[in-house]
């Protein structure tokens, strides 16, 4: 059993090559990092209710999107190594037309963009490009996991968290894990251990970093309800610890991104799901995730609606059940 959870954790590292990469609208030269394999194919990581994937331990969604560092042209691979050449007219389209979402630097390194940011200017080229408004609004919605996923900020050099998490249940093997979805068992280890520090069993530091431990697992999860209600918490006690301060700041911020991106994604999504000719799956989806966008932001009666929609328009059980237990959480 040792034997097979070491070789599935070895299985689960991310590999990823840096690559040599020109821009084709300004021919800027620079190196960005291709993802070769990912668990997060598998979902080792967890995958949450609005069907974010999440790797085990690493962030590839900060590499799946190139950035030129001059112009600021962004795609996968595929879009700077295209089988057909950009038009004279996309290019100019292009050109002077892009606004990042944060500053770049000029000549900045790729892992100094981060991943939304790129993703936010995937979405500026595809409705250049005239794409519809479902495909705009899914760029949005990787946006907002980039910046989900980047923004769980982990203290994993800090003792006293490792301990926290590890007797939480929150850093469990994928052996341990077996075959349940980490994000939902994050999640109930998290209600467990709420229980625990209303309990009073924890004091001192040892309730601080407990209460920083929630705000992060529920930041990783795009619960950010709950994220912001322990990071109120947490700064109840600002001054005493530098290290949680510094990440508590980060993760507020992140949230932050992540919202703005979510509002792009709904307001897309809104637009879409009035297409008559929208495939019955894709429209039941998008009403999902309109759902879960309001509930993510605490606008309960807007998700209850949506929710409501989306169950009329599901077309199969699986989608329905989702909806379902997802409804449920509202208060």
């Amino acid at each position: 059993m040792r034997l097979a959870a070491l070789l599935l954790a070895i299985v689960a590292l991310d590999e990823t090559k840096k690559v040599d990469v020109v821009c084709p609208i300004d021919g800027t030269k620079f190196t960005a990092t291709e993802v070769v394999r990912t668990d997060a194919t598998y979902r080792w990581g967890g995958e949450d209710s609005d069907f974010c994937p999440h790797a085990f331990q690493t962030l590839p969604m900060e590499h799946y999107i190139w950035t030129c560092p001059k112009c600021w042209y962004s795609g996968a691979k595929e879009d700077f190594v295209p089988k057909a050449p950009l038009s004279d007219e996309l290019k100019k389209k292009i050109k002077g037309a892009l606004t990042p979402a944060t500053p770049i630097a000029a000549g900045a390194k790729q892992e100094q963009i981060p991943g939304w940011v790129k993703y936010d200017l995937v979405a500026q080229i595809e409705t250049l490009r005239g794409a519809p408004p479902l495909d705009i609004g899914r760029r949005h919605l990787n946006a907002a996991w980039a910046a989900r996923q980047a923004g769980a900020v982990r203290l994993d050099d800090y003792d006293d968290w490792v301990e926290a998490a590890k007797s939480a249940g929150l850093s469990k093997s994928l052996g341990d894990l077996g075959k349940k979805n980490r994000s939902e068992d994050d999640l109930v280890a998290c209600r467990k251990l709420e229980k625990e520090l209303a309990a009073g069993k924890y004091a001192g530091t040892a309730l601080l970093v407990r209460r920083y431990l929630l705000a992060v697992t529920f930041r990783r999860r795009g619960e950010n309800v709950d994220a912001l209600r322990w990071l109120d918490e947490v700064d109840k006690s600002k001054g005493e610890n530098s290290v949680i301060d510094d990440a508590a700041k980060q993760v507020r911020a992140s949230i932050a991104a992540e919202r703005a991106q979510q509002k792009k994604a709904a307001a897309l999504l809104a637009k879409a799901v009035e297409d008559p000719s929208l495939v019955a799956v894709e429209k039941a989806e998008s009403l999902f995730m309109l759902g879960e966008i309001a509930r993510r932001n605490g606008e309960n009666a807007d998700a209850s609606a949506w929710y409501a929609k989306a169950l009329a328009a599901a077309p199969g059980d699986a989608l329905k059940k989702r909806i379902q237990a997802q409804k449920s959480l509202l208060k």
